[in-house]
């Protein structure tokens, strides 16, 4: 029966382990999602910018026929 328990409670620190590595792995994954999507915000707002300007400088030429 002793050894039932012990080999049981050494399952469970295993499984604790591994959980708690996947948790790390997520959290460390959550937070280069969180980098990327702060640098696409980013981009966006600059690409934003830069079309407007591009739209300021194109309006002033009319096409003829």
């Amino acid at each position: 029966m002793a050894t039932q328990i012990a080999s049981a409670t050494e399952e469970q620190s295993l499984v604790t382990e591994e959980i708690n590595q996947n948790l790390t792995q997520l959290n460390d994954q959550n937070r280069v999602s969180s980098g990327l999507i702060h640098d696409t915000q980013t981009i966006s707002i600059s690409l934003k910018q830069v079309a407007s300007e591009l739209y300021g400088k194109m309006k002033r030429f009319k096409v003829g026929h």
